[in-house]
């Protein structure tokens, strides 16, 4: 069976043009695309997110079995990933560690946060690297207080070695604001970077492992923090994007909880979530592109069935 290769910036997608998230067979015939559904064919990952297997050129013919199972075996991690209680625990203790540079707090007051909800949330800055915010002094104090053991479990840390043969820890992920990625229980599951600058590469990023052999956080999604005073227990929205998200619900005089998938193609995640909220409505609330992008466009009529076949109803939000 051939091998699967990550696209990156420099050698991106071939059907989509993205530099991240989507995989190239090692022969360059078959791609599979995480954001372009149309000539591909369809199934889902273990995570329930959709992905699209792509001819691009010709050479043996694709067997799908074949094809899924060595996509699955390239997308898993390499180890498992720790507990969430564990995770929260690691990652709590790093964003007690860290400061919210100045940049990136009026960052967040332009767009609109509150200034209590930016440090009842627990934004963060993940630095570059060096003094006074060294990765490595970050990760060691980790490392000394839970154990190396538990630090290789989680998505973010990882071991390097130096030239003197030396192996040390640290942080992966590029400098940015941190963003907790939190479970229905508030517990934060995965932390994500929306990085600083305008370089190649995505704008926001979920601290990951996998490169280095280790666990990823997978895909979740996310739970907000409720507002103060409380939620609305029967309407929720669900929007993608971690910090659209957490700013949604921080701002709604409605005091609507708004739930958010990693993309839009991605909503398949937020389901489970909403089943346990048990809302009598939801309000889907996709990028505004969704009526001039034929995949998000699809996304959302995709979304809006799904939604209506378990019971609730759907209201369709433009931003």
């Amino acid at each position: 069976p051939m091998r699967w290769r990550e696209v990156t910036p420099r050698s991106p997608c071939p059907v989509c043009g993205k530099g991240s998230w989507c995989s190239v067979r090692e022969d360059d015939a078959v791609v599979c695309c995480r954001r372009v559904s149309e000539g591909g064919t369809a199934n889902l990952d273990r995570a329930g997110v959709p992905y699209y297997l792509h001819r691009v050129r010709g050479g043996d013919p694709v067997r799908l079995a074949d094809a899924l199972d060595r996509w699955f075996r390239f997308t898993l991690p390499a180890r498992q990933a720790a507990a969430v209680e564990v995770r929260d625990a690691v990652y709590r203790a790093l964003l007690e560690d860290l400061p919210l540079v100045a940049r990136h707090r009026e960052d967040l007051h332009r767009r609109g946060m509150p200034g209590p909800e930016v440090a009842r949330r627990g934004y963060r800055s993940l630095p570059p690297g060096g003094r006074p915010w060294s990765r490595e002094d970050l990760a060691r104090r980790l490392a000394e207080r839970f154990g190396s053991e538990v630090l290789a479990a989680v998505p973010g840390f990882v071991q390097r070695e130096s030239k003197r043969d030396r192996h040390y820890w640290t942080i992966a992920g590029p400098a940015g604001l941190l963003i907790p990625v939190r479970n229905l229980e508030g517990r934060i599951i995965a932390l994500k970077v929306r990085r600083d600058g305008d370089g190649d590469g995505p704008r926001y990023v979920v601290l990951s492992s996998k490169r280095q052999g280790g666990p990823g956080p997978g895909s979740p999604a996310h739970v907000p923090l409720e507002p103060p005073g409380g939620r609305d227990p029967d309407r929720v929205r669900l929007t993608e994007g971690e910090l659209k998200a957490d700013v949604a619900t921080a701002r709604d005089p409605g005091r609507i909880l708004t739930v958010s998938a990693p993309g839009a193609t991605a909503w398949r995640v937020a389901l489970p979530i909403l089943e346990a909220l048990r809302p009598r409505t939801v309000r889907l609330a996709l990028d505004a592109d969704a009526w001039t992008n034929p995949n998000v466009g699809r996304a959302l009529r995709e979304a809006l069935a799904a939604l209506e076949s378990r019971r609730f109803i759907v209201e369709v939000e433009r931003w």
